[in-house]
């Protein structure tokens, strides 16, 4: 049984760079947060912020309407570095559906594992240092964000035990 935590939607008026919504402290609990994501338009960026430390540091699964739509793995620890992910998920970003499910959590093998509808679409295992930095006692938030001026839209977002 799921922990729904709060139904959150971005507001379609509120426009920003970089936006994160708040965040829930996951206290000792390993995790998944899900949302169902809505594209807004064809271009779109929006995901699951995981393991976050509240402010600078935290761990990422966004879906996008780059390369024809992709499912990108990035952590942020004062600037961005894309870790994995899959492109070309569509024919086209147009192609892509209105809305998914998305799943991300960080398994006990130190996998940051990300789902479309259920299904696994991308993965990656997590270096020694990032596991040390990001999976720990002081990274346990886990909210969304939008990357877009045409931001997504996130609804029924909540917390899963992993």
């Amino acid at each position: 049984m799921p922990l729904k935590l709060k139904k959150s939607k971005s507001e379609a008026d509120e426009r920003a760079p970089l936006r994160i919504l708040p965040g829930v402290n996951t206290s000792a609990l390993l995790v998944a947060g899900v949302a169902t994501v809505a594209r807004g338009g064809t271009t779109w960026d929006g995901g699951i912020i995981l393991n976050s430390n509240g402010s600078n540091q935290y761990l990422t699964a966004e879906w996008t309407s780059a390369s024809n739509g992709s499912l990108e793995l990035w952590k942020y620890n004062g600037g961005w570095t894309q870790l994995g992910g899959v492109t070309n998920l569509y024919t086209s970003p147009s192609a892509a559906p209105a809305s998914i499910e998305l799943r991300a959590a960080v398994l006990t093998t130190g996998v940051l594992e990300a789902r479309i509808n259920g299904v696994v679409t991308a993965s990656v295992t997590l270096s020694a240092a990032d596991q040390t930095l990001f999976v720990n006692a002081a990274h346990q938030r886990i909210g969304v964000l939008t990357y877009q001026s045409t931001s997504p839209r996130f609804n029924d977002f909540h917390v899963d035990t992993v």
